[in-house]
């Protein structure tokens, strides 16, 4: 009789089968649990169908292919559909897991009745790459500590810690709140969705934590061409859906956004349409 996985552990990929591989090889190096990887391979090339078609061969591994590149929320909503573990945690394919990290994310969702779990997440020099998400006063949020060397803030670690928002490049929740959350808003294309993500549930009156003792490197940006600049259609977007109710709940943290009205008026200026077409969902700004 087949076990059902505790954990499912879903990535998107495109085209950087080397990362992947890599990926693959180590969170079952490092993970003794019971968890399925569901890869989910946008736009794929001869290299990376041909590494999937190996992979797929593996028990606790699950294949989906995209002909066209599709979007990070589009992905991982398709593969939440797909999935069979109770807790999902989304993993991206240039993210390097320490041994025992899922059990840890675990440890932490169980002990602190947690919605969200992170994880700390270095670079390969041994820097910061995230430890939690901080807002800008324009509302748009930035990695803490991010390049710090962690030898100067040890306090940081091997203990959880309280977050508003935590990175979606190794981010867990459990597949019933997901559900309910309405899953990825699949308007963001490849930005702020994660936040986004985060928001609702701590709106919703989730707690969000990151885990003390999980950690795992980040090669960032390295599976895909991003430039780091955001993408405003995502901003804009992100801003109608909650700038005033950020300012609402934290003023005292966007001290300069304390005209409503002259907000609300500047971003009822644009409307965003959601378009379904054959199956899949684009959006405009106009």
């Amino acid at each position: 009789m087949e076990t059902k996985p505790i954990v499912s552990v879903i990535t998107p990929t495109r085209n950087r089968p080397d990362l992947l591989e890599q990926s693959v090889k180590v969170l079952e190096a490092g993970t003794k649990l019971n968890y399925e990887h569901i890869i989910v391979a946008n736009d794929p090339t001869p290299e990376t169908r041909e590494l999937c078609n190996r992979l797929s061969k593996k028990k606790n591994c699950k294949i989906i292919l995209n002909e066209s590149n599709e979007s990070y929320s589009y992905s991982n909503n398709q593969a939440v559909e797909a999935s069979k573990g109770e807790i999902l945690c989304f993993l991206n394919d240039d993210v390097l897991l320490e041994n025992g990290c899922l059990e840890s994310m675990i440890k932490t969702m169980n002990e602190r009745e947690a919605g969200i779990v992170g994880t700390n997440l270095f670079f390969p020099d041994g820097t910061i790459q995230h430890v939690g998400v901080l807002f800008r006063s324009n509302l748009l949020p930035m990695h803490a500590f991010y390049g710090f060397d962690p030898k100067f803030l040890s306090g940081l670690f091997g203990r959880d810690s309280k977050q508003l928002v935590v990175t979606g490049a190794c981010l867990m929740i459990k597949k019933s709140l997901f559900n309910k959350l309405g899953g990825f808003d699949e308007r963001f294309f490849y930005g702020l969705e994660d936040v986004d993500l985060c928001l609702k549930a701590k709106f919703s009156g989730e707690s969000i934590w990151l885990s003390g003792d999980a950690n795992g490197i980040h090669h960032e940006h390295a599976s895909g061409d991003i430039s780091g600049k955001p993408n405003y259609k995502n901003v804009l977007l992100f801003y109608r859906k909650w700038a005033l109710k950020l300012i609402g709940k934290y003023p005292r943290i966007f001290i300069g956004w304390r005209d409503y009205k002259v907000i609300d008026e500047l971003l009822s200026k644009s409307s965003i349409i959601d378009h379904k077409i054959e199956k899949r969902r684009f959006w405009k700004v106009f």
